[in-house]
């Protein structure tokens, strides 16, 4: 480790360490290591708290876990819980760092991982996850495997051992992950699944697949043309051919039909839904199974719910943008610079923002000052029902363009009638 951490040094590298040395952190084998001219790394909590770290395991008395820096990293905070507060019998180390100095001012956005689809908190999905994962240990023998291996290691190298273990624990990880994916069905489409919402969906899928084989031919299609024949046979009201006898155009425009389709069936959707979850739960009931169907009850109390309080989320909640990190500022000469710093990043937006609602001000309007005293700064003049009425003259020297929105407003106001509109928001109204 130490020739490689020397070989980084050399190419210039910034290097963050975070080890379990199971030595003292401060005179170990490591720490002399890290310690040595050509690697030169330092214990970041020592740095930062001015003091040595305690005793890193519940039941020892030295600081056995630390994070070495090189000098080019320089950590802001740095928190050590107690023992007990987390998984495990050491300290949670918490070091924050500039993100700039890690990865540079220009780097990939961060993304957010979609939702598991294994929720242990749910009887129904924790039976189907642990029925599809014990299936594929007893059809692959998984347990076989490992007593087979257990008789014959001594036989064996460790070498030859660590690698017959590694591949059994693929194998058993390759059964995990095919089990959380059957073991519950997730809709991530933007419209309330519903069977006849699936319908759809499948033959936009197909045809997609399609094509993709139209334009680059698979090397074997078989699965494409087996997917095929099964969409045909479950859905009787379109009839679907097999690749080979469609041209391209006419794949297209099946594409395009069924995205029509599925736009005229949008409006419709939740109650798709909600029918489709009734229909379940009244099966359920039929069948005496009370608590499928007590399940089935609560999901659509949750979907109401949701529906209920999506908008007034989205508006109360805080936006989920990803934080400014780098801005560029327009100079004198027309260039630009690129600015990094927190300070210079909220001066510049503060100037920016601040001319953005300060563009009233150069509006034609307010240069002239008989429309201005006319219309009000807040549009509650005494010329404002003249405006609306079209019956208001112009004073002279009026900005063309302003002439006509105004004109404009006459017209969409004459289009109301009567009907007035209210600027109040009653409770009623919810």
């Amino acid at each position: 480790m130490g020739q490689q951490l020397e070989l980084w040094k050399q190419q210039g590298h910034q290097i963050l360490l975070f080890a379990d040395a199971n030595s003292n952190v401060y005179d170990g084998i490591l720490a002399k290591e890290l310690q040595q001219d050509e690697i030169r790394m330092a214990d970041v909590c020592e740095a930062v708290l001015g003091h040595k770290s305690p005793n890193s395991h519940a039941s020892g008395s030295l600081p056995i876990t630390g994070v070495f820096a090189t000098g080019d990293l320089l950590a802001q905070n740095v928190f050590q819980s107690a023992h007990g507060y987390a998984l495990g019998d050491h300290r949670v180390f918490v070091i924050d760092f500039d993100l700039v100095q890690l990865l540079g001012p220009e780097y990939s956005q961060l993304v957010r991982l979609p939702g598991r689809k294994l929720q242990a908190k749910r009887y129904r999905i924790r039976k189907a996850y642990n029925k599809s994962l014990r299936d594929n240990i007893r059809r692959h023998k998984l347990t076989e495997k490992y007593h087979r291996l257990y008789q014959r290691h001594h036989t064996m190298t460790d070498s030859e051992i660590s690698l017959e273990i590694n591949k059994l624990d693929k194998l058993k990880m390759e059964f995990m992950r095919c089990a959380e994916s059957k073991c519950k069905k997730k809709c991530a489409g933007k419209l309330p699944c519903s069977p006849k919402v699936s319908y759809w969906f499948k033959r936009l899928r197909l045809f997609d697949r399609i094509r993709k084989h139209k334009v680059n031919p698979l090397p074997d299609p078989r699965n494409l043309f087996r997917a095929c024949t099964r969409l045909s046979r479950d859905c009787t009201q379109m009839q679907i051919l097999q690749p080979q006898e469609y041209t391209l155009a006419e794949v297209d425009a099946r594409i395009l039909s069924i995205k029509d389709q599925i736009e005229l069936l949008k409006p419709i959707t939740p109650e798709l839904r909600t029918a489709h979850i009734s229909s379940k739960r009244d099966e359920a009931l039929e069948a005496r199974n009370k608590k499928k169907a007590q399940e089935l009850t609560n999901m659509l109390e949750r979907e109401e719910l949701r529906g209920c309080y999506r908008e007034i989320k989205l508006t109360t909640s805080k936006g989920r943008g990803s934080k400014v990190f780098s801005v560029e500022a327009e100079n004198a000469d027309g260039s630009r610079t690129s600015i990094t710093s927190k300070e210079e990043i909220e001066q510049v937006a503060g100037q920016t923002i601040g001319e953005r609602y300060r563009l009233a001000y150069s509006a034609p309007i307010m240069s002239n000052n008989k429309l201005l005293q006319d219309v009000g700064f807040s549009g509650d003049g005494p010329a404002v029902e003249a405006i609306s009425r079209g019956e208001y003259t112009f004073p002279t020297g009026t900005d063309p363009y302003t002439e006509l929105l105004m004109l404009e407003a006459a017209v969409l106001f004459s289009s109301l009638g009567e009907q007035g509109i209210d600027d109040w928001v009653h409770s009623h109204d919810f």
